[in-house]
Protein backbone atom coordinates (compact mmCIF):
# COMPACT_ATOMS: atom_id res chain seq x y z
CA UNK A 1 0.00 0.00 0.00
CA UNK A 2 2.74 2.10 0.89
CA UNK A 3 4.33 2.16 -2.83
CA UNK A 4 0.85 2.66 -4.66
CA UNK A 5 0.53 5.36 -2.74
CA UNK A 6 4.32 6.65 -3.51
CA UNK A 7 3.69 5.73 -7.29
CA UNK A 8 0.14 7.21 -7.20
CA UNK A 9 1.30 10.96 -5.80
CA UNK A 10 4.21 10.96 -8.12
CA UNK A 11 2.29 10.45 -11.25
CA UNK A 12 -0.07 13.18 -9.60
CA UNK A 13 2.95 15.83 -9.32
CA UNK A 14 4.75 14.97 -12.48
CA UNK A 15 1.37 15.66 -14.36
CA UNK A 16 0.69 18.70 -12.32
CA UNK A 17 4.53 19.88 -13.12
CA UNK A 18 3.70 19.19 -16.87
CA UNK A 19 1.45 22.16 -16.78
CA UNK A 20 3.83 25.13 -14.71
CA UNK A 21 7.29 24.49 -14.21
CA UNK A 22 8.41 23.95 -10.66
CA UNK A 23 11.58 24.25 -8.75
CA UNK A 24 13.63 20.77 -8.48
CA UNK A 25 15.92 19.91 -5.44
CA UNK A 26 17.99 17.53 -5.71
CA UNK A 27 16.43 15.36 -3.09
CA UNK A 28 13.43 15.40 -4.56
CA UNK A 29 14.97 14.44 -7.94
CA UNK A 30 16.15 11.34 -6.20
CA UNK A 31 12.65 10.41 -4.61
CA UNK A 32 11.17 10.77 -8.04
CA UNK A 33 13.96 8.43 -9.69
CA UNK A 34 13.40 5.76 -7.20
CA UNK A 35 9.51 5.87 -7.26
CA UNK A 36 9.40 5.12 -10.60
CA UNK A 37 7.22 2.14 -11.11
CA UNK A 38 9.04 0.87 -14.00
CA UNK A 39 12.19 -0.19 -11.21
CA UNK A 40 9.28 -1.03 -8.56
CA UNK A 41 8.62 -3.61 -11.05
CA UNK A 42 11.94 -4.58 -11.55
CA UNK A 43 12.76 -4.65 -8.00
CA UNK A 44 9.05 -7.11 -7.47
CA UNK A 45 10.53 -9.02 -10.40
CA UNK A 46 13.63 -9.70 -9.25
CA UNK A 47 11.98 -10.86 -5.41
CA UNK A 48 9.40 -13.01 -7.02
CA UNK A 49 12.63 -14.67 -8.68
CA UNK A 50 14.61 -15.09 -5.29
CA UNK A 51 11.33 -16.11 -3.57
CA UNK A 52 10.12 -18.80 -6.23
CA UNK A 53 13.78 -20.66 -5.64
CA UNK A 54 13.43 -20.60 -2.30
CA UNK A 55 9.65 -22.08 -2.66
CA UNK A 56 10.91 -24.86 -4.65
CA UNK A 57 13.70 -25.77 -2.19
CA UNK A 58 10.81 -25.68 0.78
CA UNK A 59 7.71 -27.41 -1.12
CA UNK A 60 7.95 -31.93 -0.33
CA UNK A 61 8.07 -33.39 -3.88
CA UNK A 62 4.96 -34.34 -5.21
CA UNK A 63 3.27 -38.23 -4.25
CA UNK A 64 2.55 -40.63 -6.99
CA UNK A 65 -0.07 -42.67 -6.96
CA UNK A 66 -0.11 -46.19 -8.89
CA UNK A 67 -2.88 -48.65 -10.01
CA UNK A 68 -1.97 -52.38 -10.75
CA UNK A 69 -4.24 -55.07 -12.16
CA UNK A 70 -3.41 -58.56 -12.71
CA UNK A 71 -5.68 -62.08 -13.04
CA UNK A 72 -4.81 -64.49 -10.70
CA UNK A 73 -6.53 -68.20 -11.02
CA UNK A 74 -10.01 -66.53 -12.42
CA UNK A 75 -10.07 -63.33 -9.78
CA UNK A 76 -8.53 -60.04 -10.69
CA UNK A 77 -5.93 -58.66 -8.14
CA UNK A 78 -5.65 -54.88 -7.97
CA UNK A 79 -3.53 -52.78 -5.94
CA UNK A 80 -3.39 -49.29 -5.53
CA UNK A 81 -0.24 -47.59 -3.32
CA UNK A 82 0.35 -44.23 -3.21
CA UNK A 83 4.63 -43.22 -2.97
CA UNK A 84 5.81 -40.21 -1.20
CA UNK A 85 9.52 -39.61 -2.07
CA UNK A 86 11.44 -38.55 1.21
CA UNK A 87 14.64 -35.93 0.93
CA UNK A 88 16.53 -37.17 3.96
CA UNK A 89 20.43 -35.82 3.11
CA UNK A 90 20.42 -32.11 3.06
CA UNK A 91 17.05 -31.02 2.25
CA UNK A 92 16.90 -28.46 5.06
CA UNK A 93 20.72 -27.15 4.14
CA UNK A 94 19.57 -26.02 0.19
CA UNK A 95 16.51 -24.27 1.52
CA UNK A 96 18.72 -22.03 3.79
CA UNK A 97 20.96 -21.63 0.99
CA UNK A 98 18.08 -20.08 -0.88
CA UNK A 99 17.21 -17.79 1.46
CA UNK A 100 20.99 -16.59 1.47
CA UNK A 101 20.43 -16.13 -2.17
CA UNK A 102 17.19 -14.38 -1.55
CA UNK A 103 18.84 -11.74 1.26
CA UNK A 104 21.90 -11.60 -1.78
CA UNK A 105 19.26 -10.46 -4.29
CA UNK A 106 17.79 -7.88 -1.71
CA UNK A 107 21.12 -6.60 -1.09
CA UNK A 108 21.68 -6.09 -4.78
CA UNK A 109 18.31 -4.07 -5.19
CA UNK A 110 19.81 -1.43 -2.77
CA UNK A 111 22.97 -1.60 -4.93
CA UNK A 112 21.01 -0.98 -7.64
CA UNK A 113 19.23 2.29 -6.21
CA UNK A 114 22.46 3.46 -5.13
CA UNK A 115 23.60 3.26 -8.89
CA UNK A 116 20.66 5.31 -9.92
CA UNK A 117 20.80 7.96 -6.98
CA UNK A 118 24.00 8.40 -8.21
CA UNK A 119 23.38 9.22 -11.84
CA UNK A 120 20.16 11.42 -10.98
CA UNK A 121 23.04 13.31 -8.74
CA UNK A 122 25.43 13.72 -11.69
CA UNK A 123 22.59 14.87 -13.75
CA UNK A 124 21.06 16.84 -11.63
CA UNK A 125 24.70 19.18 -10.84
CA UNK A 126 25.26 19.21 -14.34
CA UNK A 127 22.03 20.49 -15.13
CA UNK A 128 22.57 22.95 -12.24
CA UNK A 129 25.95 24.34 -12.79
CA UNK A 130 24.64 24.87 -16.65
CA UNK A 131 21.39 27.33 -15.10
CA UNK A 132 24.64 28.95 -12.73
CA UNK A 133 26.18 29.34 -15.91
CA UNK A 134 23.26 30.79 -17.98
CA UNK A 135 22.70 32.64 -15.42
CA UNK A 136 26.32 34.55 -14.87
CA UNK A 137 26.04 34.99 -18.66
CA UNK A 138 23.15 36.69 -18.83
CA UNK A 139 24.29 39.01 -16.04
CA UNK A 140 27.47 39.53 -17.53
CA UNK A 141 26.05 40.04 -21.22
CA UNK A 142 23.48 42.54 -19.19
CA UNK A 143 26.47 44.76 -18.11
CA UNK A 144 28.28 44.77 -21.59
CA UNK A 145 25.12 45.96 -23.50
CA UNK A 146 24.77 48.75 -21.24
CA UNK A 147 28.81 49.59 -21.53
CA UNK A 148 27.78 49.30 -25.30
CA UNK A 149 25.21 52.00 -24.51
CA UNK A 150 27.31 54.15 -22.98
CA UNK A 151 30.24 54.17 -25.40
CA UNK A 152 27.52 55.07 -28.16
CA UNK A 153 26.79 58.17 -25.83
CA UNK A 154 30.74 58.90 -25.67
CA UNK A 155 30.76 58.10 -29.74
CA UNK A 156 28.28 61.50 -30.42
CA UNK A 157 29.98 63.51 -28.33
CA UNK A 158 32.89 63.16 -29.97
CA UNK A 159 34.47 61.62 -26.89
CA UNK A 160 35.62 58.54 -28.28
CA UNK A 161 36.11 57.02 -31.85
CA UNK A 162 33.90 54.69 -33.44
CA UNK A 163 36.32 51.50 -32.82
CA UNK A 164 35.57 51.86 -29.15
CA UNK A 165 31.53 51.49 -29.80
CA UNK A 166 32.22 48.28 -32.76
CA UNK A 167 34.62 46.38 -30.01
CA UNK A 168 32.48 46.82 -27.50
CA UNK A 169 29.64 45.34 -30.13
CA UNK A 170 31.90 42.58 -30.59
CA UNK A 171 32.61 41.64 -26.80
CA UNK A 172 28.96 41.70 -26.55
CA UNK A 173 28.00 39.44 -29.14
CA UNK A 174 31.21 37.19 -27.91
CA UNK A 175 29.37 36.93 -24.65
CA UNK A 176 26.03 36.17 -26.24
CA UNK A 177 27.42 33.31 -28.49
CA UNK A 178 28.72 31.76 -24.87
CA UNK A 179 25.26 32.07 -23.86
CA UNK A 180 23.67 30.40 -26.73
CA UNK A 181 26.41 27.42 -25.87
CA UNK A 182 25.36 26.92 -22.04
CA UNK A 183 21.68 27.63 -22.65
CA UNK A 184 22.26 24.23 -25.20
CA UNK A 185 24.26 22.80 -22.63
CA UNK A 186 21.29 23.97 -19.92
CA UNK A 187 19.01 21.95 -22.58
CA UNK A 188 20.41 18.94 -23.22
CA UNK A 189 21.30 18.30 -19.42
CA UNK A 190 17.55 18.77 -18.52
CA UNK A 191 16.86 16.50 -21.05
CA UNK A 192 18.97 14.01 -19.36
CA UNK A 193 17.75 14.58 -15.80
CA UNK A 194 14.05 14.17 -17.25
CA UNK A 195 14.26 10.73 -18.92
CA UNK A 196 15.78 9.19 -15.33
CA UNK A 197 12.67 10.95 -13.97
CA UNK A 198 10.09 10.33 -16.49
CA UNK A 199 8.99 13.90 -16.35
CA UNK A 200 8.85 16.66 -18.96
CA UNK A 201 12.01 18.57 -19.17
CA UNK A 202 10.33 21.73 -19.92
CA UNK A 203 8.52 20.95 -16.44
CA UNK A 204 11.62 21.14 -14.20
CA UNK A 205 13.85 24.03 -13.04
CA UNK A 206 16.82 23.32 -10.98
CA UNK A 207 17.13 24.74 -7.35
CA UNK A 208 20.24 24.57 -4.92
CA UNK A 209 23.58 25.46 -3.82
CA UNK A 210 26.05 24.07 -6.40
CA UNK A 211 28.79 23.07 -3.56
CA UNK A 212 27.44 20.84 -1.18
CA UNK A 213 28.34 20.26 2.17
CA UNK A 214 31.47 18.60 2.82
CA UNK A 215 31.10 14.62 3.17
CA UNK A 216 31.83 12.76 6.06
CA UNK A 217 35.96 11.85 6.85
CA UNK A 218 37.57 9.43 5.09
CA UNK A 219 38.19 7.30 8.37
CA UNK A 220 34.26 7.05 8.66
CA UNK A 221 33.71 6.13 4.61
CA UNK A 222 36.23 3.83 4.75
CA UNK A 223 34.19 1.76 7.71
CA UNK A 224 31.19 1.59 5.25
CA UNK A 225 32.98 -0.31 2.57
CA UNK A 226 32.20 -3.71 3.95
CA UNK A 227 28.53 -2.70 3.98
CA UNK A 228 28.23 -1.64 0.97
CA UNK A 229 25.50 -3.38 -0.93
CA UNK A 230 27.52 -5.27 -3.73
CA UNK A 231 30.22 -6.57 -1.33
CA UNK A 232 27.77 -7.75 1.57
CA UNK A 233 25.75 -9.77 -1.35
CA UNK A 234 29.30 -11.34 -2.48
CA UNK A 235 29.47 -12.38 1.39
CA UNK A 236 26.29 -14.05 1.25
CA UNK A 237 26.54 -15.51 -2.13
CA UNK A 238 29.37 -17.25 -0.39
CA UNK A 239 27.21 -18.27 2.63
CA UNK A 240 24.59 -19.75 -0.06
CA UNK A 241 27.58 -21.72 -1.42
CA UNK A 242 28.61 -23.14 1.48
CA UNK A 243 25.36 -24.29 2.54
CA UNK A 244 24.77 -26.11 -0.72
CA UNK A 245 28.68 -27.43 0.12
CA UNK A 246 27.53 -28.62 3.45
CA UNK A 247 23.93 -30.27 1.51
CA UNK A 248 26.11 -31.85 -0.82
CA UNK A 249 28.42 -33.36 1.57
CA UNK A 250 25.45 -35.59 3.31
CA UNK A 251 25.13 -37.96 0.06
CA UNK A 252 25.88 -40.94 2.28
CA UNK A 253 22.48 -39.82 3.83
CA UNK A 254 19.96 -42.32 1.36
CA UNK A 255 17.03 -40.94 -0.38
CA UNK A 256 13.65 -42.83 0.82
CA UNK A 257 10.18 -43.48 -0.58
CA UNK A 258 7.55 -44.60 1.55
CA UNK A 259 4.26 -46.73 -0.23
CA UNK A 260 1.11 -47.42 1.14
CA UNK A 261 -1.98 -48.94 -0.10
CA UNK A 262 -4.62 -51.77 -0.78
CA UNK A 263 -4.56 -54.68 -2.36
CA UNK A 264 -7.63 -56.02 -3.63
CA UNK A 265 -8.30 -60.05 -4.65
CA UNK A 266 -12.04 -60.30 -6.30
CA UNK A 267 -14.45 -59.74 -4.43
CA UNK A 268 -14.02 -61.07 -0.79
CA UNK A 269 -10.48 -60.26 0.34
CA UNK A 270 -8.47 -57.14 0.92
CA UNK A 271 -5.00 -56.63 2.39
CA UNK A 272 -2.80 -53.28 3.21
CA UNK A 273 0.70 -52.87 0.75
CA UNK A 274 3.17 -50.39 3.31
CA UNK A 275 6.83 -50.15 1.96
CA UNK A 276 9.94 -48.41 1.98
CA UNK A 277 12.57 -48.18 -0.68
CA UNK A 278 16.40 -46.58 -0.24
CA UNK A 279 18.87 -45.55 -2.73
CA UNK A 280 21.97 -46.65 -2.46
CA UNK A 281 24.42 -44.03 -2.70
CA UNK A 282 26.98 -45.68 -4.78
CA UNK A 283 27.83 -43.92 -7.81
CA UNK A 284 26.26 -40.20 -7.36
CA UNK A 285 27.73 -39.43 -4.21
CA UNK A 286 26.79 -35.35 -4.86
CA UNK A 287 30.71 -35.03 -6.44
CA UNK A 288 29.50 -32.63 -9.10
CA UNK A 289 27.24 -30.44 -6.84
CA UNK A 290 29.52 -30.37 -4.24
CA UNK A 291 32.55 -29.18 -7.09
CA UNK A 292 29.95 -26.68 -7.89
CA UNK A 293 29.35 -25.00 -4.67
CA UNK A 294 32.88 -25.19 -3.72
CA UNK A 295 33.94 -22.93 -6.78
CA UNK A 296 30.85 -20.58 -6.60
CA UNK A 297 32.01 -20.35 -2.61
CA UNK A 298 35.90 -19.66 -3.85
CA UNK A 299 34.45 -17.20 -7.02
CA UNK A 300 31.86 -15.16 -4.66
CA UNK A 301 34.98 -14.75 -1.78
CA UNK A 302 37.39 -13.37 -4.66
CA UNK A 303 34.96 -11.12 -6.22
CA UNK A 304 33.93 -9.74 -2.71
CA UNK A 305 38.01 -9.82 -2.21
CA UNK A 306 37.89 -7.44 -5.83
CA UNK A 307 35.33 -5.60 -5.02
CA UNK A 308 36.45 -4.78 -1.33
CA UNK A 309 40.41 -3.57 -2.57
CA UNK A 310 38.77 -1.40 -5.60
CA UNK A 311 36.00 0.18 -3.18
CA UNK A 312 39.35 1.17 -0.46
CA UNK A 313 41.23 2.61 -3.68
CA UNK A 314 38.12 4.81 -5.03
CA UNK A 315 37.57 5.75 -1.81
CA UNK A 316 40.98 7.29 -1.13
CA UNK A 317 41.10 8.53 -4.67
CA UNK A 318 37.92 10.43 -4.34
CA UNK A 319 38.44 11.39 -0.82
CA UNK A 320 41.94 13.29 -2.02
CA UNK A 321 39.97 14.72 -5.40
CA UNK A 322 37.44 15.83 -3.66
CA UNK A 323 39.05 17.85 -0.43
CA UNK A 324 41.47 19.80 -3.16
CA UNK A 325 38.54 20.61 -5.54
CA UNK A 326 36.67 21.50 -2.81
CA UNK A 327 39.39 23.40 -1.19
CA UNK A 328 40.30 25.42 -4.61
CA UNK A 329 36.23 26.01 -4.91
CA UNK A 330 35.79 27.78 -1.67
CA UNK A 331 39.06 30.24 -2.34
CA UNK A 332 38.33 30.66 -5.68
CA UNK A 333 34.90 31.98 -4.50
CA UNK A 334 35.92 34.20 -1.81
CA UNK A 335 38.86 35.75 -3.79
CA UNK A 336 38.62 35.82 -6.70
CA UNK A 337 35.19 36.76 -7.78
CA UNK A 338 35.11 39.32 -5.61
CA UNK A 339 38.40 41.32 -6.82
CA UNK A 340 37.11 40.45 -10.52
CA UNK A 341 33.41 42.46 -9.60
CA UNK A 342 36.26 45.34 -8.02
CA UNK A 343 38.25 45.40 -11.06
CA UNK A 344 35.14 45.96 -13.45
CA UNK A 345 33.92 48.95 -11.35
CA UNK A 346 37.79 50.23 -10.86
CA UNK A 347 37.26 49.82 -14.69
CA UNK A 348 33.68 51.44 -15.52
CA UNK A 349 35.18 54.55 -13.41
CA UNK A 350 38.52 54.91 -15.34
CA UNK A 351 37.12 54.22 -18.48
CA UNK A 352 34.62 57.35 -18.01
CA UNK A 353 37.30 59.09 -16.53
CA UNK A 354 39.68 58.63 -19.80
CA UNK A 355 42.66 57.04 -17.94
CA UNK A 356 42.26 53.33 -19.63
CA UNK A 357 41.08 52.41 -23.29
CA UNK A 358 38.05 50.37 -24.44
CA UNK A 359 40.90 46.86 -24.35
CA UNK A 360 41.30 47.45 -20.67
CA UNK A 361 37.90 48.07 -19.87
CA UNK A 362 36.63 44.72 -21.92
CA UNK A 363 39.31 42.77 -20.55
CA UNK A 364 38.42 43.54 -17.27
CA UNK A 365 35.03 42.04 -18.05
CA UNK A 366 36.02 39.26 -19.44
CA UNK A 367 38.31 38.30 -16.93
CA UNK A 368 35.26 39.12 -14.56
CA UNK A 369 32.96 36.30 -16.92
CA UNK A 370 35.89 33.74 -16.60
CA UNK A 371 36.40 34.04 -13.37
CA UNK A 372 32.23 33.22 -12.59
CA UNK A 373 32.89 30.16 -15.66
CA UNK A 374 35.70 29.03 -13.51
CA UNK A 375 34.08 29.23 -10.41
CA UNK A 376 31.16 27.14 -11.60
CA UNK A 377 33.20 24.49 -13.39
CA UNK A 378 35.52 24.37 -9.64
CA UNK A 379 32.49 23.88 -7.85
CA UNK A 380 30.74 21.20 -9.99
CA UNK A 381 33.86 18.80 -9.85
CA UNK A 382 34.00 19.07 -6.30
CA UNK A 383 30.38 18.36 -6.43
CA UNK A 384 30.89 15.47 -8.70
CA UNK A 385 34.10 14.24 -7.07
CA UNK A 386 31.75 14.07 -3.46
CA UNK A 387 28.88 12.13 -5.62
CA UNK A 388 31.79 9.38 -6.70
CA UNK A 389 32.95 9.27 -3.20
CA UNK A 390 30.01 8.63 -1.45
CA UNK A 391 28.65 5.93 -4.39
CA UNK A 392 32.18 4.22 -3.75
CA UNK A 393 31.53 3.94 -0.59
CA UNK A 394 28.24 2.80 -0.54
CA UNK A 395 26.37 5.65 1.34
CA UNK A 396 23.81 7.77 0.78
CA UNK A 397 20.80 8.82 3.19
CA UNK A 398 18.30 9.28 0.71
CA UNK A 399 18.50 5.20 -0.59
CA UNK A 400 18.62 4.21 3.02
CA UNK A 401 15.54 6.22 3.99
CA UNK A 402 13.46 5.52 1.10
CA UNK A 403 14.56 1.13 2.23
CA UNK A 404 13.40 1.20 5.30
CA UNK A 405 10.48 2.78 4.35
CA UNK A 406 9.35 -0.38 2.31
CA UNK A 407 10.44 -3.13 4.95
Amino acid sequence: MLRTHIVVTIVVVMSASGITAQELTEERAVQLALSREALYRLESGDRSAARSATAHQSVWANPSLSYLREAAGGEDEETIVVALPLDLGGRFLRVDAARAREAAVESELVQRRLDVTRDVRLAFGEALAAREGVDALTRWGERIAGIVGTVALLEEGGEVSGYDRRRAERERLSVDARLRTERARLAGALQRLAALLEADADAIVVTGSLLQNAPPDLAALLAEIESRPDIRAELIRAEAARLERRAAGRWWIPSAELTAGRKTLGDTSNGSVLGISLGIPIFDRNQSAGLAAQAEEAAAAARREILLARAAGDVRARAAEERELRASAMAFRSNASTASEQLVEIAEVAYRAGEVGILELLDAYRSAVDADTERIDLELRARVAAIELLHAAGFDAAVITSTENES
